[in-house]
């Protein structure tokens, strides 16, 4: 579960130093937590173990258990705000939104995962479902020069039956909102876009290819896993590859389960598709531009 993964920035650590104002919230907290965890959590020297009582207050769940996790969302390191944000995704306690919100802007990428996918937890248990994936935005199609959807993907790893839904995920959530672009979460294309498309006034593009690559490694700090992915930009509907695109993106942290493994593998895995796609619109035949 993800309430196991301990996330750490894989490019850049950045140490964020707490305001005189954060000091003074610190230390309310610290008065507040009454469990021996929350304290821990709140006091302990080591980071790691900091990380490790966020995780375990999801277990025990202790009345004082979200307050303790909102303070930590300002940890100065980045594995203990992520374990935070986890955990207070799994609670399901919907009056974390507004802690979890104040904190999307955190420096480290991992943390703002975490962030963002607790957000969506708290959104579906709102909701009354389960987490569902992330649908496009609806997009008019008058407007757009391009859309663009995941095509035939493949897991060459087979290292995770689950890995290709990540990917096809990802793809959305990494194309949505960019000014020209429709995106779709599957194909085939509606019956209005294809009309376009006959008529000029639309490109539209399959992204087909997938995983080449998840590899675990053990390190003296814990787990890493590298991801790797490779599409090709194919135009539809005469199916002709434009572009090749692919993207690799390293995960750090402390898996201490085979569900927290996955959930490090799928990080990595998202942040190989995003790599990938960064720069997607530079990637499309310059004479349809």
């Amino acid at each position: 579960m993800r309430r196991d993964a301990r996330l750490a920035a894989s490019i850049t650590a950045v140490t964020l130093l707490l305001p005189l104002s954060s000091a003074f919230a610190q230390r309310s907290a610290e008065a507040q937590a009454t469990s021996p965890v929350a304290r821990m959590l709140l006091t302990a020297p080591d980071p790691r173990t900091r990380a490790q009582a966020a995780l375990t207050l999801g277990r025990l769940r202790p009345p004082d258990a979200r307050g303790a996790l909102e303070t930590a969302l300002g940890d100065r390191v980045a594995v203990v705000r992520a374990a935070a944000a986890s955990t207070l995704g799994e609670l399901g306690d919907g009056a974390a939104v507004a802690a979890l919100e104040g904190r999307r802007g955190d420096p480290d990428v991992n943390v703002r995962g975490a962030i963002e996918r607790a957000l969506g937890r708290l959104g579906a248990a709102a909701a009354g479902g389960a987490t569902a994936a992330p649908t496009p935005a609806p997009v008019d199609l008058n407007r757009a020069r391009f859309v663009v959807a995941p095509g035939d993907l493949q897991d060459h790893t087979r290292a995770n039956g689950h890995h290709l839904d990540t990917v096809s995920r990802s793809i959305v959530a990494a194309l949505t909102g960019r000014e020209g672009l429709a995106v779709l979460a599957s194909l085939p294309l509606p019956s209005a876009a294809v009309a376009r498309v006959r008529r000029g006034l639309l490109r539209a593009y399959a992204l087909d290819g997938g995983l080449a690559r998840v590899e675990r490694r053990d390190g003296g700090e814990g787990q890493s896993v590298r991801a790797e992915v490779n599409f090709a930009i194919v135009a539809l509907p005469q199916r002709a590859i434009v572009g090749m695109i692919s993207g690799a993106a390293t995960a750090r942290g402390t898996a201490l389960t085979e569900a927290s493994q996955r959930h490090l593998e799928g990080v990595a895995v998202e942040g190989a598709v995003r790599g990938a796609l960064r720069d997607f619109e530079q990637n499309l035949p310059r004479a349809l531009h």
